[in-house]
């Protein structure tokens, strides 16, 4: 997360807990889609039932990866929001 996008969001909502950066590296999409997959599977493991991510800087492909990796274990979640600040 861009340091200025998590200081809009600190802003917004207060202290945020949990916060995890995921490199985006647009050349390796297979590594960004890993790293969301296991940030996920923590999340899911903590047994956090909300789920808030900026995708301001996701490109299409990420965004794609993301939403496949929520829906196979969207069970988890009581709330999924998928902010962009912008």
């Amino acid at each position: 997360m861009a340091e200025k996008s998590k200081q809009h969001l600190n802003d917004i909502y207060g202290k945020i807990k949990g916060i995890s950066p995921v490199p985006l590296e647009i050349n390796k999409p297979v590594d960004v889609a890993d790293e969301i997959y296991k940030i996920i599977q923590k999340i899911c493991a903590a047994g956090d039932t909300r789920l808030i991510v900026d995708i301001t800087c996701f490109t299409h492909e990420i965004l794609l990866i993301l939403i496949s990796s929520l829906y196979k274990c969207k069970k988890n979640f009581d709330s999924i929001v998928l902010l962009y600040n912008g």
